[in-house]
């Protein structure tokens, strides 16, 4: 679907002149190459993912992003995620909080941990299960805090957006 670039957040640092310049290019709109990843399906396309928070993050295609701001026209892209009222958002690619998800209905957390560990998708029912389980498989404290900010902001904990600027 077409989605406007101004809107949308980058999960990313940054992109190279050398990327927008090739997307700028027309190129891969006639051939559908990418400039980078070419094998990596998920790259095919740009993915806006609509955090519970409204905001339309950035996973793959920032270049393309950048050059349809650029040129004033919408960036083409699948656009994944939404109703903040779904039931479920993602901790981890594997690890979701809510009643139930596709992964299925919320587990306690040693449920959840077997799940996971046993290389299966699984659901906890609050943010404290979802740090318990991300814990006893290892995760620092550290990226728990940052996993379960960007559950539920879409934003990247640190970054410029998060700071606060003086007037």
């Amino acid at each position: 679907m077409p989605v406007d670039p101004a809107g949308l957040r980058a999960s990313q640092p940054y992109v190279t002149r050398a990327g927008v310049a090739y997307y700028l290019s027309g190129a891969y709109e006639l051939s559908g190459e990418t400039y980078a990843d070419h094998h990596d399906r998920a790259n095919r396309f740009p993915l806006i993912w609509l955090a519970p928070n409204g905001q339309q993050v950035i996973l793959t295609g920032h270049h393309r992003s950048a050059a349809a701001m650029l040129r004033g026209d919408p960036v083409w892209a699948r656009v994944v995620g939404g109703d903040p009222a779904g039931g479920h958002r993602s901790v981890t690619a594997a690890l979701h909080v809510g009643t139930s998800s596709p992964a299925g209905p919320a587990l306690s957390v040693a449920d959840a941990t077997a799940e996971l560990r046993a290389g299966s998708p699984a659901t906890v029912l609050d943010d404290a299960a979802a740090a318990a389980v991300l814990d006893l498989l290892g995760t620092s404290p550290a990226h728990v805090r940052r996993a379960l900010h960007f559950s539920h902001t879409g934003r990247i904990a640190g970054d410029a957006s998060e700071r606060s600027v003086s007037p």
